[in-house]
Protein backbone atom coordinates (compact mmCIF):
# COMPACT_ATOMS: atom_id res chain seq x y z
CA UNK A 1 0.00 0.00 0.00
CA UNK A 2 1.48 3.30 -0.62
CA UNK A 3 1.87 6.35 1.88
CA UNK A 4 -1.18 8.09 0.70
CA UNK A 5 -3.22 5.04 0.31
CA UNK A 6 -2.35 4.19 3.82
CA UNK A 7 -3.32 7.96 5.50
CA UNK A 8 -6.82 7.61 3.50
CA UNK A 9 -7.85 4.49 4.95
CA UNK A 10 -6.69 5.36 7.99
CA UNK A 11 -8.83 8.42 7.78
CA UNK A 12 -12.38 5.98 7.15
CA UNK A 13 -11.80 6.70 3.32
CA UNK A 14 -11.06 3.68 0.84
CA UNK A 15 -9.95 4.81 -2.12
CA UNK A 16 -10.81 3.25 -5.73
CA UNK A 17 -8.69 -0.16 -6.19
CA UNK A 18 -7.61 -1.69 -9.17
CA UNK A 19 -7.18 -5.50 -9.76
CA UNK A 20 -3.64 -6.88 -9.70
CA UNK A 21 -3.23 -7.52 -13.75
CA UNK A 22 -2.62 -11.00 -14.96
CA UNK A 23 0.77 -12.19 -15.67
CA UNK A 24 1.55 -11.31 -19.07
CA UNK A 25 0.73 -13.28 -22.17
CA UNK A 26 3.40 -15.21 -24.42
CA UNK A 27 3.74 -14.40 -28.15
CA UNK A 28 0.65 -16.02 -30.21
CA UNK A 29 3.73 -18.23 -31.95
CA UNK A 30 6.51 -19.41 -30.34
CA UNK A 31 9.81 -21.68 -31.93
CA UNK A 32 9.72 -25.25 -30.81
CA UNK A 33 12.20 -28.36 -31.16
CA UNK A 34 13.33 -28.74 -34.63
CA UNK A 35 12.36 -25.39 -36.30
CA UNK A 36 9.00 -25.61 -35.99
CA UNK A 37 6.46 -23.33 -34.23
CA UNK A 38 3.37 -23.99 -31.44
CA UNK A 39 0.07 -21.58 -31.29
CA UNK A 40 -0.09 -20.57 -27.47
CA UNK A 41 -3.09 -19.31 -25.64
CA UNK A 42 -3.65 -17.08 -22.95
CA UNK A 43 -6.47 -16.42 -20.84
CA UNK A 44 -6.77 -12.73 -19.30
CA UNK A 45 -8.48 -11.50 -16.17
CA UNK A 46 -10.41 -8.17 -16.81
CA UNK A 47 -9.15 -5.64 -14.74
CA UNK A 48 -11.98 -4.64 -12.20
CA UNK A 49 -12.39 -1.07 -10.38
CA UNK A 50 -14.01 -0.59 -6.77
CA UNK A 51 -14.83 2.12 -4.66
CA UNK A 52 -16.24 2.17 -0.81
CA UNK A 53 -16.70 4.60 2.22
CA UNK A 54 -18.38 5.25 4.88
CA UNK A 55 -18.49 9.04 4.59
CA UNK A 56 -16.47 9.84 7.71
CA UNK A 57 -15.48 13.60 6.83
CA UNK A 58 -17.36 16.38 7.19
CA UNK A 59 -17.11 18.50 4.06
CA UNK A 60 -19.54 20.36 1.60
CA UNK A 61 -19.26 19.87 -1.08
CA UNK A 62 -18.18 15.81 -0.58
CA UNK A 63 -14.58 15.59 -1.51
CA UNK A 64 -13.04 12.44 -0.07
CA UNK A 65 -9.23 13.93 -0.87
CA UNK A 66 -10.70 14.24 -4.51
CA UNK A 67 -12.83 11.45 -5.14
CA UNK A 68 -15.96 13.20 -5.92
CA UNK A 69 -16.34 16.20 -8.13
CA UNK A 70 -19.45 18.25 -9.07
CA UNK A 71 -18.52 20.54 -12.33
CA UNK A 72 -21.81 22.11 -12.30
CA UNK A 73 -21.80 25.91 -11.53
CA UNK A 74 -25.34 26.50 -11.46
CA UNK A 75 -28.59 25.07 -10.47
CA UNK A 76 -27.82 22.22 -9.28
CA UNK A 77 -26.10 21.81 -5.31
CA UNK A 78 -23.67 20.17 -3.74
CA UNK A 79 -23.88 16.63 -1.74
CA UNK A 80 -22.40 17.21 1.51
CA UNK A 81 -21.34 14.90 4.50
CA UNK A 82 -22.37 15.33 8.03
CA UNK A 83 -22.51 12.76 10.74
CA UNK A 84 -20.89 9.77 9.00
CA UNK A 85 -23.78 10.33 6.65
CA UNK A 86 -24.07 11.58 3.12
CA UNK A 87 -27.16 14.08 2.26
CA UNK A 88 -28.57 16.99 0.23
CA UNK A 89 -26.87 20.58 0.80
CA UNK A 90 -29.89 22.33 -0.42
CA UNK A 91 -33.48 22.63 -1.21
CA UNK A 92 -34.93 22.28 -4.47
CA UNK A 93 -36.48 25.50 -5.59
CA UNK A 94 -39.82 26.06 -4.06
CA UNK A 95 -40.67 26.02 -8.09
CA UNK A 96 -42.09 23.02 -8.65
CA UNK A 97 -40.95 22.65 -12.46
CA UNK A 98 -37.69 23.14 -11.40
CA UNK A 99 -35.90 19.93 -10.88
CA UNK A 100 -32.08 20.95 -9.21
CA UNK A 101 -31.38 18.02 -7.20
CA UNK A 102 -28.09 17.80 -5.02
CA UNK A 103 -25.59 15.34 -6.84
CA UNK A 104 -21.53 14.33 -7.06
CA UNK A 105 -19.54 12.07 -9.39
CA UNK A 106 -16.69 9.72 -8.48
CA UNK A 107 -13.45 10.65 -10.59
CA UNK A 108 -11.37 9.17 -12.72
CA UNK A 109 -12.53 6.78 -15.69
CA UNK A 110 -15.04 4.16 -15.27
CA UNK A 111 -16.18 1.39 -17.25
CA UNK A 112 -19.72 1.74 -18.56
CA UNK A 113 -21.34 -1.25 -16.79
CA UNK A 114 -21.21 -0.57 -12.65
CA UNK A 115 -23.25 -1.59 -10.02
CA UNK A 116 -23.54 0.77 -6.76
CA UNK A 117 -25.06 -0.54 -3.15
CA UNK A 118 -25.92 2.27 -0.54
CA UNK A 119 -27.23 2.12 3.45
CA UNK A 120 -29.86 4.45 3.66
CA UNK A 121 -29.62 6.89 6.57
CA UNK A 122 -33.53 8.19 7.64
CA UNK A 123 -33.62 10.96 10.32
CA UNK A 124 -36.92 13.38 10.48
CA UNK A 125 -37.23 13.02 6.90
CA UNK A 126 -41.07 12.69 5.72
CA UNK A 127 -40.60 13.64 2.11
CA UNK A 128 -37.68 13.68 0.10
CA UNK A 129 -35.67 10.86 -2.34
CA UNK A 130 -32.02 9.07 -2.08
CA UNK A 131 -30.80 8.55 -5.95
CA UNK A 132 -27.92 5.90 -7.22
CA UNK A 133 -26.72 7.39 -10.44
CA UNK A 134 -24.82 5.74 -13.44
CA UNK A 135 -22.75 6.84 -16.28
CA UNK A 136 -22.77 10.64 -15.18
CA UNK A 137 -21.10 12.94 -17.33
CA UNK A 138 -21.13 17.34 -16.63
CA UNK A 139 -19.53 20.34 -17.33
CA UNK A 140 -20.00 23.68 -16.23
CA UNK A 141 -23.74 23.59 -17.42
CA UNK A 142 -25.02 20.12 -17.96
CA UNK A 143 -25.37 16.88 -16.43
CA UNK A 144 -26.60 13.48 -18.19
CA UNK A 145 -26.78 10.65 -16.02
CA UNK A 146 -28.77 7.71 -15.33
CA UNK A 147 -31.13 7.61 -11.88
CA UNK A 148 -32.26 5.33 -9.93
CA UNK A 149 -34.46 7.00 -7.09
CA UNK A 150 -36.11 5.74 -3.78
CA UNK A 151 -38.50 8.30 -2.16
CA UNK A 152 -38.56 8.09 1.18
CA UNK A 153 -42.26 7.23 1.25
CA UNK A 154 -41.57 4.19 -1.43
CA UNK A 155 -42.04 5.73 -4.73
CA UNK A 156 -39.50 4.64 -7.19
CA UNK A 157 -38.41 5.24 -10.68
CA UNK A 158 -35.20 5.17 -13.42
CA UNK A 159 -34.80 8.36 -15.25
CA UNK A 160 -32.36 10.09 -18.05
CA UNK A 161 -31.23 13.43 -17.36
CA UNK A 162 -30.26 14.70 -20.50
CA UNK A 163 -28.65 17.69 -20.12
CA UNK A 164 -29.71 20.83 -19.58
CA UNK A 165 -31.65 22.06 -16.71
CA UNK A 166 -35.21 20.00 -16.08
CA UNK A 167 -34.76 18.23 -19.48
CA UNK A 168 -35.19 14.38 -18.41
CA UNK A 169 -36.96 11.51 -19.45
CA UNK A 170 -38.78 9.31 -17.06
CA UNK A 171 -38.07 5.51 -17.94
CA UNK A 172 -39.74 3.65 -15.64
CA UNK A 173 -41.94 4.26 -12.11
CA UNK A 174 -43.89 2.87 -9.44
CA UNK A 175 -46.38 1.73 -10.22
CA UNK A 176 -46.51 1.41 -13.70
CA UNK A 177 -43.11 -0.90 -13.96
CA UNK A 178 -41.73 -0.71 -11.26
CA UNK A 179 -42.53 -1.52 -7.75
CA UNK A 180 -43.18 0.15 -4.08
CA UNK A 181 -40.87 -0.32 -1.76
CA UNK A 182 -43.28 0.85 1.09
CA UNK A 183 -40.72 3.13 2.55
CA UNK A 184 -37.02 3.32 3.54
CA UNK A 185 -35.55 3.43 6.76
CA UNK A 186 -32.02 3.54 8.76
CA UNK A 187 -30.20 0.15 7.18
CA UNK A 188 -32.25 -0.51 4.94
CA UNK A 189 -29.65 -0.60 2.18
CA UNK A 190 -30.60 0.05 -1.79
CA UNK A 191 -28.92 -1.51 -5.08
CA UNK A 192 -28.75 -0.43 -8.84
CA UNK A 193 -27.22 -1.67 -11.91
CA UNK A 194 -26.27 -1.01 -15.57
CA UNK A 195 -25.26 -3.60 -17.91
CA UNK A 196 -25.40 -2.66 -21.87
CA UNK A 197 -28.51 -0.56 -21.73
CA UNK A 198 -30.28 -2.22 -19.10
CA UNK A 199 -30.78 -1.13 -16.08
CA UNK A 200 -32.24 -2.61 -12.85
CA UNK A 201 -32.75 -1.77 -9.25
CA UNK A 202 -33.41 -3.53 -6.20
CA UNK A 203 -33.50 -2.62 -2.02
CA UNK A 204 -33.24 -4.90 0.74
CA UNK A 205 -34.07 -4.50 4.99
CA UNK A 206 -31.94 -3.91 7.33
CA UNK A 207 -33.17 -7.09 9.43
CA UNK A 208 -32.46 -9.40 5.85
CA UNK A 209 -29.67 -7.32 4.18
CA UNK A 210 -28.85 -9.53 1.53
CA UNK A 211 -31.96 -10.46 0.71
CA UNK A 212 -32.33 -8.04 -2.46
CA UNK A 213 -36.06 -7.58 -3.67
CA UNK A 214 -36.12 -6.32 -7.55
CA UNK A 215 -37.89 -3.51 -8.32
CA UNK A 216 -37.59 -3.52 -11.85
CA UNK A 217 -35.60 -3.47 -15.05
CA UNK A 218 -35.62 -0.96 -18.25
CA UNK A 219 -33.56 -0.96 -21.23
CA UNK A 220 -32.54 2.39 -22.98
CA UNK A 221 -32.58 1.99 -26.96
CA UNK A 222 -33.13 5.43 -27.86
CA UNK A 223 -31.36 7.62 -29.67
CA UNK A 224 -30.56 9.40 -26.37
CA UNK A 225 -29.06 6.36 -24.76
CA UNK A 226 -25.69 7.24 -22.59
CA UNK A 227 -23.07 4.56 -23.44
CA UNK A 228 -20.30 5.97 -20.58
CA UNK A 229 -19.46 7.86 -17.47
CA UNK A 230 -18.91 7.65 -13.79
CA UNK A 231 -21.09 5.95 -10.80
CA UNK A 232 -22.29 8.62 -8.89
CA UNK A 233 -25.08 9.49 -5.92
CA UNK A 234 -27.72 12.34 -5.61
CA UNK A 235 -30.36 13.71 -3.24
CA UNK A 236 -33.62 15.37 -3.80
CA UNK A 237 -34.75 17.78 -1.37
CA UNK A 238 -37.84 19.64 -1.16
CA UNK A 239 -38.69 20.63 2.28
CA UNK A 240 -36.35 21.22 5.78
CA UNK A 241 -36.97 17.92 6.75
CA UNK A 242 -36.03 16.32 3.67
CA UNK A 243 -32.20 17.03 3.74
CA UNK A 244 -32.28 14.68 6.57
CA UNK A 245 -32.28 11.57 4.39
CA UNK A 246 -29.64 9.98 2.58
CA UNK A 247 -26.65 7.39 3.21
CA UNK A 248 -24.69 5.87 5.48
CA UNK A 249 -22.18 4.23 3.00
CA UNK A 250 -21.79 2.92 -0.62
CA UNK A 251 -19.94 0.67 -1.97
CA UNK A 252 -19.31 0.65 -6.33
CA UNK A 253 -17.91 -1.91 -8.54
CA UNK A 254 -17.14 -1.38 -12.06
CA UNK A 255 -19.07 -4.73 -13.43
Amino acid sequence: MKRRDLILASAGILVPALARSAQPCPPPQVNVSGGGSASTTCATTPTTRTFNTSFNATENPISESGAWVRLTTTYWHNVRTVGGNAVPSANASSDRSVFDDCYARLTGTWGPDQELVATVYKGAASEGEVELCMRVTDTTSSVRLYECGFNVNGLTFIARWNGAPADYTMLAESPNGLINTGGLWTGDRVRARISGQTISMWYARAASPTSWILIGSVADSSSQRLISGSPGIGFFARSPLSLDYGYQDLGVTQL
